[in-house]
């Protein structure tokens, strides 16, 4: 199923809270490569995040290997959990610790081609 990627990151999501920020439109969000494009949102202490290769169309899928790309996020200052997801399996590629300083976050993704996905907790 093309959802079942969706599926598994979405059952992870808690939206609940008083306010969020749309991470597209946020100051200080930031990602280092100019072809990758950001969704998502941020509540401060979590946030909920898609990259993707804004030059996809349904009619041009060839998109090159992104490498390198790091994110910057606005945040409240401490040590949270990032979870990296493939946006088609839904599995989790990859867990460990980050920390914000200076009130934002900056990490680091695998290499990916279409999208990625993430979780800070």
């Amino acid at each position: 199923s093309n959802f079942k990627g969706a599926g598994a990151y979405a059952k992870e999501m808690d939206l609940s809270g008083k306010s969020y920020a749309l991470l597209a439109s946020q100051s200080g969000v930031s990602v280092s490569n100019s072809n990758t494009s950001i969704m998502g949102y941020n509540l401060n202490t979590r946030a909920y995040g898609y990259l993707y290769d804004k030059s996809w169309t349904y009619y041009n899928t060839n998109m090159s290997n992104k490498n390198n790309v790091s994110v910057t996020i606005p945040f409240n200052n401490g040590t949270y959990q990032l979870k990296i997801y493939d946006c088609d399996s839904g599995e989790v590629l990859e867990t460990r610790n980050v920390n914000a300083s200076s009130n934002k976050i900056t990490f680091s993704v695998p290499s990916f081609r279409y999208d990625i996905a993430f979780i800070i907790e």
